[in-house]
């Protein structure tokens, strides 16, 4: 009779485990976890774009952990402000294109990181790994060793688009990466081809990155009060480039162009906002001269806050080299803003020539410049592109869109999985 009873409070039991599972485990109901491994310390547009993703993916049934550099600042202090938890290691990367005797060499310095992530996904119960550059080794490789599926994302254009298909080739880190991932995430067309080309297109989805931007496009009252916070002079027409300071943003094109409409449209004023190294900055200090001297190109350092500028301004350039993406155009065009643009990479998917801005081959500061003087001659033709763009970004550009469609990918490689 006792035995009967032990055995009757077992099954009870068992039973009990067995419902306690189900609800707690099914991988419909019970809570993910994504750990985000990033492998650069500061804010560029990347770690916006994770930042965006991760606070927002609880909406979808993901819990988010973020891996990132030691650096106490950028990355780590933002997560901090966001309430996301935050794991700080050594990481390194893979070089950009060749894979190297050194690179093979130094497999061996990468393991204790890849013990340390692995600690983490397995106190954490890590469900996936999204490494959210596509140079960062030591997340794919941990998952491969963990089991667990690997999520890279790409950000990039490459320049060559055929990956080597031995391993000291041009991009054969990458299509190693490639190799050991479940699913490549693309913001662009540009950026996926490289991989449609070379065999990995059924593993390749696009999902553009999206921006968190204001609830309202700037009015006329927010650009003179942001014109008079930066010190800029009231109705005039002013042409921002907005981002970082180095040289394949194409600042020395944008400076070149500023004389071409200096000599016709002389009441036109240059903002160049963003930081830099200290010596490219005063070399194009240099190349402006007199209209650096005489404010009529003007530089502003780094901002926390970039909307005032998009709100001071009446016209954005961006005659960047290479863009995988193309944040600014998209932030320009949620600021109701038009621009001109070099035809690069992920730009061409973005603004549509003579609809939302236009388009100028890179490396022309000329044709730059005869974009420019078009929608300075014509205001109203610019606030009406600017409108047109602002209902583009909204309908393709949204945080949820963006954070849906990334969520969606997730749950079709657990399906597979379960």
């Amino acid at each position: 009779m006792v035995k009967y009873h032990e055995e009757l409070t077992f099954s009870a039991l068992l039973t009990l485990f067995r419902v306690w599972h189900i609800v707690a485990f099914r991988s419909g109901d019970r809570v993910r976890t994504v750990l985000f491994v990033q492998l650069a310390s500061g804010m560029g547009g990347a770690a916006r774009s994770l930042m965006l993703l991760a606070s927002r993916l609880h909406h979808h049934g993901y819990r988010p952990l973020i891996v990132g550099q030691q650096d106490r600042e950028g990355l780590w202090k933002e997560t901090e402000r966001r309430g996301l938890p935050y794991y700080p290691l050594y990481l390194s990367a893979w070089a950009r294109s060749h894979l190297t005797w050194k690179d093979v060499l130094y497999l061996p310095n990468r393991a204790n990181a890849w013990r340390r992530l692995a600690a983490i996904c397995r106190r954490e119960r890590v469900d996936i790994v999204h490494t959210n550059l596509e140079m960062c080794i030591d997340g794919a490789m941990t998952a491969r060793l963990m089991g667990i599926p690997h999520v890279m994302h790409v950000r990039d254009e490459f320049a060559d688009p055929h990956m080597a298909r031995w391993w000291g080739g041009p991009g054969a880190a990458t299509r190693m990466m490639a190799a050991l991932s479940r699913r490549i995430i693309a913001i662009s067309r540009a950026v996926a081809q490289p991989f449609e080309q070379c065999g990995f297109g059924f593993k390749t989805v696009v999902i553009p990155d999206a921006i968190e931007a204001p609830s309202h496009a700037p009015s006329s009252e927010d650009q003179a009060a942001a014109r008079q916070t930066l010190g800029l002079p009231q109705n005039v027409p002013v042409v921002a480039l907005i981002g970082q300071v180095i040289e394949r943003k194409g600042h020395g094109e944008f400076i070149e162009a500023a004389h071409r409409i200096h000599a016709r449209h002389p009441e036109t004023c240059f903002l160049i906002a963003g930081g830099g190294l200290p010596d490219y900055i005063e070399h194009l200090k240099r190349q402006a001269g007199h209209l650096a001297e005489t404010g009529v190109v003007r530089f502003l350092s780094h901002q926390a806050d970039i909307w005032p500028i998009y709100a001071a301004a009446d016209i954005i350039a961006c005659p960047s080299w290479v863009e995988g993406f193309g944040r600014v155009p998209v932030e320009a065009m949620f600021a109701g803003r038009p621009v001109v643009a070099a035809s690069v990479g992920g730009i061409v998917e973005i603004i549509e020539d003579g609809e939302t801005g236009f388009l100028a081959p890179p490396h022309d500061p000329e044709r730059l410049a005869e974009g420019l003087m078009r929608l300075i001659a014509d205001p109203e033709r610019a606030r009406g592109m600017g409108r047109l763009g602002r209902e583009k970004a909204r309908k393709l550009y949204e945080p949820e869109i963006h954070v849906r469609r990334v969520a969606q990918v997730y749950d079709e490689i657990l399906a597979v999985g379960s």
